[in-house]
């Protein structure tokens, strides 16, 4: 064998090579991306201004949550009926939860986490009695459970009214909104 036709058969070896590597490559992410992220169109106004009604978001399909991520999880009600719901993480189990009335304000309440006040940038306004809050003495959040609230907290069903995602139904954290073309 000449040296041009060993050079030649190892140019090819080295086509082919980087061909088939861009194919697993190619494929493998689109099998990845197919089981491991989501669309999800928001219903309601529960989590305005940070998503509002129909907006097409992006979720990447995990139970692994921490505190802010916003989740999609289903609810099952009392008559065994489900929804989909999506909130904001808030308290993990055993997280000590209260809502206290702002010392200035009564009509204003706020979240504590383990004794912090949460900062909360993210919400529509502040929570009032109007929208369903008052004082709420320290609660544990239950083992399997997580402490989700609504950005909207005025207009939101969630754990300040006794619904918890639980971590079987978790269906993943919403990572991009399509409609505004964001990160989140």
């Amino acid at each position: 064998m000449t040296e041009k036709t060993s050079n030649n058969k190892s140019k090819r070896i080295i086509v082919l090579t980087s061909l088939l590597i861009i194919l697993v490559t190619f494929f493998g992410s689109i099998i990845f991306l197919s089981t491991a992220i989501t669309p999800y169109k928001i219903t309601g106004e529960s989590m305005n201004n940070t998503f509002l009604n129909e907006q097409l978001t992006l979720i990447f399909k995990t139970k692994k949550v921490k505190y802010g991520d916003v989740i999609v999880f289903t609810y099952i009600k009392e008559d065994n009926s489900s929804i989909d719901m999506i909130k904001r993480v808030i308290g993990l189990p055993g997280d000590k939860i209260e809502i206290k009335a702002d010392a200035e304000n009564n009509n204003v309440y706020h979240i504590y986490r383990n004794g912090e006040k949460l900062v909360e940038n993210y919400i529509k306004e502040p929570m009032t009695y109007e929208g369903g809050y008052h004082n709420i003495t320290e609660i544990t959040v239950p083992q399997n459970s997580i402490y989700v609230l609504g950005d909207n907290r005025n207009e939101s069903e969630d754990s300040h009214k006794g619904i918890y995602a639980n971590y079987e139904t978790i269906q993943g954290k919403v990572f991009f909104n399509v409609t505004t073309f964001k990160f989140v």
